[in-house]
């Protein structure tokens, strides 16, 4: 990581498997076992005060 660089962090929450399989358009990404899932992300800034949290993340 430098000064200036973003970049995101993209967990996947998963009900059962956890091995990704992506699909023939080299993009979509689903478990396995096709068991549901959600996908967020947070985008990080690095700055010279630190890591800044860039991503609006509002309970619902």
């Amino acid at each position: 990581m430098v000064l200036n660089q973003t970049f995101t962090i993209e967990p996947m929450l998963t009900m059962r498997s956890i091995k990704p399989a992506v699909w023939d358009d080299n993009w979509t990404m689903v478990t396995e076992d096709a068991s549901l899932s959600a996908q967020f992300e947070h985008t990080i800034l690095i700055t010279k005060h630190g890591a800044e949290i860039l991503t609006n993340c509002q309970k619902i």
